[in-house]
């Protein structure tokens, strides 16, 4: 039974493959015509999440090639508003790097991300005593929808997120964009 099982399954893989093989070919094809391109975006927006309710800036400086983007964002959260007194966040910064994918339609764009980043903060804990500095790995992602009405500046609104064991936060912001977008 156990060597039916993995003939089945060796079979199933070489039909799914050989059925991808015209698609994988028109596909490469069509992202070899594709510019490489290249872009920052610097926004203004909310983030809001474990007690936290805050005014940000955000800046993204991106590169789109025939295999993804590739980007790196900073994020800074100003002194937060406190949802629960024993729970305040103050100066909530953010830096990550992040992977995804980028798709055209005409003067519209939308991206998609996701990565590794690093938050630091301080952090008033449930006991009263203060607040503390913390320092975490975080799991950021976000996606972008932009308006490009010329090949160099566009538009836009960015929806984001970050979860981690401290602060997690997700959030808007509206975006001006420069670069080679198209």
């Amino acid at each position: 039974m156990k060597i039916k099982t993995s003939l089945l399954i060796t079979c199933l893989i070489a039909v799914i493959s050989v059925a991808q093989s015209p698609y994988a070919y028109a596909q490469e094809e069509n992202q070899q015509k594709r510019p490489v391109l290249y872009w920052a975006n610097f926004g203004i927006g909310t983030a809001s999440g474990n007690s936290l309710s805050a005014r940000v800036f955000t800046a993204n400086v991106n590169v789109n090639t025939n295999y993804g983007v590739l980007g790196l964002r900073y994020f800074v959260a100003d002194d937060a508003g406190v949802h629960g007194f024993w729970d305040v966040t103050n100066g909530l910064k953010e830096l990550s790097i992040m992977y995804g994918y980028s798709f055209q339609y005409g003067m519209f764009n939308m991206t998609g991300s996701a990565g590794l980043g690093y938050q630091s903060g301080e952090k008033r804990g449930p006991s009263f005593d203060g607040l503390y500095a913390y320092d975490v790995f975080t799991f950021p992602a976000q996606v972008t929808v932009s308006f490009q009405p010329v090949p160099f500046i566009g538009l836009g609104i960015n929806f984001y997120g970050s979860y981690n064991s401290e602060q997690n936060y997700q959030g808007t912001a509206v975006f001006i964009q420069l670069g080679r977008l198209r």
